[in-house]
């Protein structure tokens, strides 16, 4: 809870005012982005590794190389709009296929990414992966 709370308090400093919306995938990045969603006084929105509802629309943002690393994700359509200012965040980044796909479906709705924040970086990869889909990456630790 205390590392919770310290990164929920650094991202309030520095994106306080230019984020509307809080992007994480689902499972481990949930809580994370949860805490920094509510310093911001942001909306929360997950993106799933499944359409849950099959009579709904959605968005879907892809990364990975085929035919065996490809991870998917999917936005309920709506959830994010043309002029929502989206920070993307991640509990760990190593490659960035996570952060890379669901950067794919804010561009796919037309808001545009502020940044994307990770708790801990391993490596440099995944900077080189999204630099040119979102144009500030932040890992409050870096290992290697």
């Amino acid at each position: 809870p205390l590392v919770l709370r310290l990164a929920s308090l650094w991202a309030s400093r520095r994106y306080r005012g230019r984020a509307t919306k809080v992007l994480a995938a689902e499972t481990a990045g949930v809580p994370l982005a949860t805490a920094i969603a509510l310093s911001l006084d942001a909306d929360l929105v997950l993106a799933r590794r499944s359409r849950e509802n099959p009579y709904r629309d959605y968005l879907r943002g892809e990364a990975g190389e085929p035919p065996f690393n490809v991870k998917v994700f999917y936005v309920t359509a709506g959830s994010l709009e043309r002029g929502d200012q989206v920070l993307l965040v991640d509990d760990l980044a190593r490659s960035g296929a996570t952060l890379e796909a669901i950067s794919r479906i804010v561009h796919a709705a037309g808001a545009d990414p502020v940044a994307a924040m990770v708790l801990i970086a391993l490596g440099g990869d995944w900077r080189r992966r999204l630099a040119a889909l979102v144009p500030e990456t932040t890992a409050l630790l870096e290992l290697g």
